[in-house]
């Protein structure tokens, strides 16, 4: 994990070789059992201040589900999760960026009738 570079390769052509400071290789085994060792309590924590939440965790990603009455209830519950997720990378040395293009919300509700 030390001592890596990094070279792109765009339409066949080769870039120059960068060093790598940081992170793991995209596609290394070892990111899952990284990603579940770094974040073991994080879930628990959570959980525990937004019990009708629950993380859904891919790889090293994690969606929250939560469910509710209504729309209300709902939005309350993932602001919990939300502040407790903030409040948990801040005292564990974990980065969490809200600005990069992956966040989102799927809103889905059953219809009366």
């Amino acid at each position: 994990m030390s001592d890596r570079q990094v070279k792109l390769i765009l339409n066949g052509e080769a870039g120059e070789a960068s060093p790598v400071g940081a992170g793991i290789p995209q596609g290394s085994p070892a990111a899952p059992i990284l990603f579940a060792t770094h974040l073991s309590g994080f879930f628990d924590e959570v959980e525990s201040a937004a019990p009708r939440t629950r993380g859904l965790p891919f790889v090293d990603d994690i969606g929250r589900r939560a469910d509710g009455a209504d729309n209300e209830a709902v939005a309350a519950e993932l602001s919990k999760a939300g502040a407790a997720s903030i409040d948990w990378a801040a005292s564990n040395g974990v980065a969490i960026r809200l600005k990069n293009g992956k966040n989102g919300i799927a809103h889905f509700r059953r219809l009366a009738g």
